[in-house]
């Protein structure tokens, strides 16, 4: 009887460590799985955020050109616009018919000596 006890009691205990070695290996691995999950996690949210800084980047270089291309406008605007002021006032010197008008364009004949 002593014997089946022995044997018996080896059989269950060995069954024990193997049983014990098993979850231990299988708690590792579920970490380890845990862990991979949380650094794709982390990889995916750097991703993101680099598609997020190149879509920015995009977006401030595309207003960067549209506001220069409209400051050049604007400039060759104004330079029409001081060019047209100039005709106007060229203009209105030529036609004015008063003799003491200080807007009518003076000409300046050569002083004879």
């Amino acid at each position: 009887m002593n014997e089946w006890g022995i044997i018996l009691s080896g059989l269950f205990g060995g069954l024990n460590i193997f049983q014990f070695i098993f979850f231990r290996a299988e708690r590792k691995k579920a970490l380890a799985a845990a862990e991979s999950m949380v650094l794709d996690n982390e990889q995916k949210k750097l991703d993101l955020r680099q598609d997020d800084y190149e879509y920015l980047t995009k977006k401030c270089d595309k207003l960067t050109k549209d506001y220069f291309e409209m400051l050049e406008k604007a400039q060759l605007a104004m330079q029409e616009v001081a060019q047209m002021k100039s005709e106007i006032t060229h203009l209105k010197g030529l036609r004015c018919y008063k003799t003491i008008c200080p807007e009518r364009e003076q000409k300046r004949l050569p002083l004879m000596n």
